[in-house]
């Protein structure tokens, strides 16, 4: 599933439809910067749905996550905190934290989202 194929979805769908293209997206033969775009796109569809996303598919994306971020992409890291703050990923936020990136744009990147999103992204909707 390509990226244009996503923004092409509607703004809103239900967690059910949002899980079935979550995966099919994770399992697809695709460059691994164009996953993680679409499963950014994913997120903040799933975020505007005002639920947390099912521990399962949870586990899913953060295993996915943890194999394929590359470290020295910038918009990698950039999507991946994306990501974590839709989808209240505190497992990759823990880890990307104490990960030194050798990329500086990407190192500036988690240090201005640990100054923004604080110590705890658990729950997307806190504040709100």
């Amino acid at each position: 599933m390509m990226i244009e194929e996503i923004n092409d979805l509607p703004e809103k769908l239900s967690s059910d439809k949002l899980r079935i293209i979550f995966l099919r997206v994770i399992k697809c033969n695709e460059e691994v910067v164009v996953k993680f775009e679409c499963i950014n796109e994913l997120a903040e569809k799933q975020w505007h749905n005002y639920e947390l996303i099912d521990i399962d598919l949870r586990d899913v994306i953060i295993e996915w996550m943890q194999r394929n971020l590359d470290f020295d992409s910038p918009t990698m890291v950039d999507y991946s905190l994306n990501i974590i703050s839709y989808l209240g990923l505190q497992q990759v936020y823990e880890w990307l934290k104490k990960c030194k990136m050798k990329n500086d744009e990407a190192q500036r990147l988690v240090e201005e989202a640990i100054k923004e999103y604080g110590e705890d992204v658990s729950n997307p909707y806190t504040g709100m």
